[in-house]
């Protein structure tokens, strides 16, 4: 038939695959990862440049946050000491809005608290997961530590349905818990950072500021929500 002239796959672009589903946690399992900080713990103790407080509470603490706040793995990394104010977190820099204010359950406010009385650098602009050196902990951080944590307590890589889980698994279990339980669809969106749609980017003005204090108070009706379904049974 001849030979082509032309290369066939001039203008042929990068094809986006879609992206793989992320699976999600069964409550008993959500459960184990909030209640038991020696999931956390490596069989032979090292300590490496986060000094003042182990290494593996400071993962627990992480994780527990991501599994009972809804919020985004680098939001929550990204959080400062200066951003918790009681049971209260401002994420600066979501995915979703410029901004955000969350309250949070009493068990994470605990958690934060007795984290800071462990904590070497405690100032306002000081980062919660972050090293001795005052540099912050990496992505690479926390996907070890969650790698080891789904080893030691015997979790399949992936849940029921075949879908791999990964940390930001942690945030969909906690929306599919709430709803399954039958709480209110539209503040869990709300509670999560759901509500606004992708790509909006906001100046704070005061009125803005105002709101966002408001809504932080009507998102404490969820509160109870979230403490019920990892209650034990």
């Amino acid at each position: 038939r001849g030979e082509i002239d032309s290369n066939p796959t001039v203008g042929v672009r990068k094809i986006r695959e879609e992206p793989e589903e992320t699976g999600i946690f069964t409550r008993e399992e959500v459960r184990r990862i909030i209640t038991e900080p020696e999931l956390f713990t490596p069989p032979t103790r090292y300590y490496g440049v986060v000094r003042g407080r182990q290494p593996e509470h400071l993962a627990y603490v992480f994780l527990t946050v991501l599994a009972l706040v809804g919020e985004r793995p680098n939001a929550i990394l990204s959080l400062r000491w200066g951003d918790i104010e009681g049971d209260v977190l401002s994420f600066s820099q979501t995915k979703t809005t410029q901004g955000r204010i969350v309250p949070v359950p009493r068990f994470v406010a605990t958690l934060l608290e007795q984290l800071k009385d462990t904590a070497v650098r405690t100032d306002p602009e000081d980062w919660v997961f972050g090293y001795e050196d005052g540099t912050q902990c990496s992505r690479t951080w926390y996907l070890k530590r969650f790698n080891a944590m789904m080893k030691r307590a015997g979790f399949p890589e992936k849940d029921a349905e075949g879908r791999k889980r990964v940390p930001y698994s942690l945030k969909h279990s906690l929306i599919t818990h709430l709803i399954d339980a039958g709480a209110d669809e539209v503040l869990v969106r709300e509670f999560v950072g759901h509500s606004h749609g992708y790509g909006t980017s906001r100046i704070l003005t005061r009125v803005q500021a105002t709101y966002k204090h408001r809504q932080a108070e009507r998102l404490r009706e969820i509160l109870p929500w979230v403490e019920r379904i990892y209650e034990a049974e």
